[in-house]
């Protein structure tokens, strides 16, 4: 059986063969995305040469560089973790906007 091992912010990921002790590292892949978007709302997205794509709200869309060997211009992903992902970031840079400076924040410990 493979384990495979992703330590963050560490490029590869590790591949071991518990039976065998075997292990390899496994460099990350090219991707080609161009562009994410996160949809609004429920509709259709026309992609000019690649036809149109039902899309449901939050739903994510990836568009890729043009090249000979892309199959699909685009492709609609409805991944529940990245939507949480989106959510949290958003939180995150809306509670950053919220306190300016400590003179603003009651949780401060240096306020004197």
């Amino acid at each position: 059986m493979r384990n495979y091992v992703i330590k963050p912010g560490v490029r590869g990921m590790f591949s071991v063969n518990t039976e065998t002790n075997e292990y390899d590292v496994i460099d990350y892949m090219q991707t080609n995305i161009d562009w994410v978007y996160q949809v609004p709302e429920d509709g259709v997205v026309h992609i000019q040469g690649a036809g149109d794509k039902e899309v449901k709200k939050d739903d994510i869309l990836i568009l890729f560089y043009s090249a000979p060997h892309v199959k699909h211009q685009a492709i609609v992903i409805s991944s529940e973790e990245w939507k949480e992902n989106i959510v949290s970031r958003k939180e995150y840079e809306d509670s950053k906007k919220e306190y300016k400076s400590c003179e603003d924040c009651d949780k401060c410990e240096s306020r004197g």
